[in-house]
């Protein structure tokens, strides 16, 4: 049995861990437990694991589960990000959060043993999204910001496989802060989203 200490910077932008470190400290092994805790490196919040492995390989998976513990720091920005994923999964019927959680850990699945982040697929905002709009084409799924063309190419038919079954929700998109200076809707307009029919 070998012990490791691993140091994950989040990125509250993308949602996500740059999980390199972790993938190439796991590369051929198993981890059979570990330990999470929040700090601060350098003014960067970071998840540091500490993991008791031996041969094998499932690194990913304790990467995805870890990100989703429920001792994050205070940071404003993490906060945020926070909050405006629990937002829209507010907005989720139990099928589509169902489907939603079922597309974060697809996205693991994807990247492992590649040493590329999940956000490089999708960032949460955006599988959110996918769930609640449902698309039923590629072309819909092109509605959803930030996914373009080399996801459809890559991950399109699969994503598309995974919402058949869900009927599109309406939904409000909080906002996350990255159209300041846009126009904001007039008080007392609707901010509903309608889902792709």
């Amino acid at each position: 049995m070998q012990i490791r200490v691993i140091t994950l910077p989040w990125d509250a932008e993308n949602q996500a861990f740059n999980e390199q470190n972790l993938l190439e400290a796991t590369s051929g092994k198993d981890v059979l437990d570990y330990e999470s805790r929040w700090t601060v490196v350098d003014g960067r919040d970071c998840l540091v694991l500490t993991l008791k492995l031996t041969s094998g390989g499932n690194a990913a998976a304790v990467a995805g589960r870890a990100g989703r513990s429920s001792n994050a720091p205070n940071d404003p920005r993490r906060q945020k990000a926070m909050e405006f994923i629990r937002k829209l999964e507010e907005q989720m019927p139990e099928a589509t959060k169902a489907v939603y959680f079922k597309l974060k850990d697809w996205r693991i699945e994807k990247v492992k043993g590649t040493g590329a982040p999940v956000f490089s697929i999708a960032n949460n905002r955006q599988l959110a999204e996918l769930a609640l709009k449902a698309p039923k084409t590629l072309t819909e799924i092109r509605e959803i910001r930030g996914l373009g063309q080399q996801f459809l190419k890559a991950y399109g038919e699969e994503a598309l496989a995974m919402v058949k079954d869900l009927a599109p929700t309406a939904y409000e998109l909080p906002d996350d802060g990255k159209d300041e200076g846009a126009e904001k809707p007039e008080e007392g307009s609707s901010m509903i989203t309608e889902a792709s029919k």
